[in-house]
């Protein structure tokens, strides 16, 4: 059976439609299963348009299996706005078949059809597979700078 699935730009409507595979993507980082508060962290940044949201929808089984998240922001040296890709997650059963890629084409697609100047990424430091998955999309690591955080 080949796999049959769309991109859409969500909207606060399928947030609900996103939230069970949010919540996974959440736990696959150690945090708590929490389905109510996925729901309700997505409508939130739907709802006050903080965030672009992309998911890939299989027509067959009629759910999300896979979702794409930017955020806006600025870069003050270029004077120009950019996304920022802060999640990137694909249900485990449908790995390696593309929609990964797919979704970070679209979210490129977008951004320059909006203008943005870049679309900018972090993954962990041990993450290889990602690493090599966005090397080969064109994404170069980013020597200049060096990340810190704090957490509060």
């Amino acid at each position: 059976m080949s796999l049959q699935y769309t991109i859409h730009k969500a909207n606060i409507n399928e947030a609900e439609l996103i939230a069970p595979l949010f919540n996974e993507y959440r736990k696959f980082y150690q945090q708590k299963d929490n389905i109510r508060l996925s729901a309700q962290f997505l409508q939130a940044r739907l709802s006050n348009s903080q965030s672009i949201v992309f998911f890939a929808f299989d027509s067959i089984k009629k759910i999300c299996c896979g979702f794409l998240q930017l955020y806006p922001s600025f870069s003050s040296v270029n004077a120009k706005s950019i996304l920022i890709l802060n999640d990137l997650f694909v249900d485990k059963n449908y790995r390696k078949q593309g929609i990964g890629k797919n979704l970070i084409i679209n979210s490129h697609n977008f951004a320059i059809a909006q203008g943005y100047a870049s679309v900018n990424l972090s993954t962990l430091a041990d993450n290889h597979s990602a690493q090599k998955f966005y090397q080969n999309l064109g994404y170069k690591e980013n020597t200049q700078y060096i990340n810190y955080k704090i957490n509060l």
